[in-house]
């Protein structure tokens, strides 16, 4: 059957609702129905069962799913898994979330805001540390490479990055601690990894982005956009006191005025390059 000559499939509001269950329900599912009784069948150890069942869906399940989804459904390239692209994705992914990261608290170390900084041994690491790729993974997969990538296809560029970078948004309104603020961090973190998997061509850079951006503050004790569930990786506890436009309060240090600027330029500074490779292609 050639799904790709049926006219309702092609709707772009019937292929966005296709990419959501594949996406993030069909993994559900499978986690949830199949594969925690089987494993479970194998190994009680919860932490373990959940941390097995994490591994196959990230490293298996999803991108066979992504891949079923564009490839099969719509015969449509896909490039932006290639692994040509991940070495390099992942140097930046790494270099541009932690240099924020720090630039971030050595301006909140120059106003004195950080009043205590403790050592502390790490629980659980190992899976804490692979449920924060399987949620970064996960996230890029949908908000960049399903609700970005089709929202481009049917419209242009700029109605892609805007509208992923709002629904990504919307995701977080029930983190604790949400606030004005919490708004305009998350929507300029969605629009810095919509740029730079626009322009990389490839979802490792916001992957790993993304992932080194949520793990830098989890090994420091910091509220990951509001959520502590993530502490079990931490190498230190940072006591922050300050005002919050500055220390970006209980939501955490994305919630700082001074990473939402930095966010900010490193998105204008990708547009830039866009334009320009764009400008220089033809």
């Amino acid at each position: 059957m050639k799904f790709t000559h049926n006219p309702v499939l092609q709707n772009f509001f019937v292929k966005l609702i296709l990419g959501t269950i594949f996406i993030i329900f069909l993994p559900v599912l499978v986690n949830q129905l199949l594969l925690e009784p089987l494993i479970g069948s194998f190994i009680g150890d919860e932490t373990l069962n959940r941390t097995i069942r994490g591994f196959l869906t990230a490293f298996f399940l999803s991108p066979v799913l992504y891949y079923i989804f564009f490839k099969i459904f719509y015969e449509e390239k896909i490039q932006e898994l290639s692994l040509k692209k991940l070495t390099n994705g992942i140097i930046w992914g790494v270099i541009w979330s932690v240099s924020i990261i720090m630039i971030s608290l050595i301006i909140l170390m120059l106003a004195r805001t950080i009043k205590d900084f403790q050592y502390k041994a790490p629980q659980q690491l190992f899976s804490t540390v692979f449920l924060i790729f399987i949620l970064a993974l996960t996230e890029e997969l949908f908000f960049r490479g399903i609700i970005f990538r089709i929202l481009e296809g049917r419209f242009s560029f700029i109605i892609a990055l805007i509208a992923s970078a709002v629904l990504f948004t919307f995701t977080h309104i029930p983190n604790s601690n949400f606030n004005i603020i919490s708004i305009f961090a998350v929507v300029s973190g969605g629009l810095l990894l919509g740029i730079l998997y626009s322009y990389s061509e490839t979802l490792w850079l916001p992957i790993f982005f993304h992932f080194f951006w949520n793990l830098s503050q989890a090994i420091l004790g910091l509220p990951v956009s509001g959520l502590e569930i993530f502490a079990n990786a931490s190498f230190c506890q940072i006591k922050i006191a300050g005002p919050d436009w500055l220390t970006g309060g209980n939501f955490g240090l994305e919630n700082s005025l001074v990473i939402i600027t930095l966010v900010s330029l490193l998105a204008l500074y990708y547009i830039i390059k866009k334009w320009r490779k764009k400008y220089h292609s033809f």
